[in-house]
């Protein structure tokens, strides 16, 4: 139980990372390589490869900040501060859905409504 919960904590801050890494290997490297003998695309070649660090900073950024504060909640949970399942006592997150809010449960993946 812990570990999905854990794994549904971090996922989205990991693929923001993994995204950051794809980023910068196609503005560094696929974009400079595949482009630098013509004269034509000379000008975006010398752009990419100044962004590149920047967008993959950026990504760094993000992701760092949303695992801080995935781990705030995990701290919260962990302290008994925080609002848990009334199956299993996991995380539970807030939703908005289709016919209003409701909460959601990443230990067991059960939802309730409000």
């Amino acid at each position: 139980m812990k570990t999905r919960m854990l794994l549904n904590l971090y996922s989205k801050p990991l693929v923001s990372l993994l995204l950051g890494i794809v980023t910068y290997l196609f503005l560094a490297i696929f974009i400079p390589n595949g482009m630098s003998g013509s004269p034509l695309f000379q000008g975006l070649v010398d752009q990419s490869m100044k962004i590149a660090p920047l967008i993959f900073s950026l990504f760094c950024l993000v992701s760092i900040g949303w695992a801080c504060i995935q781990t705030y909640k995990y701290w919260r949970w962990e302290r008994g501060n925080a609002e848990c399942c009334s199956s299993c006592g996991g995380i539970i997150t807030q939703k908005f859905g289709r016919y209003g809010a409701y909460v959601h449960c990443l230990a067991c993946g059960k939802n309730r409504s409000n």
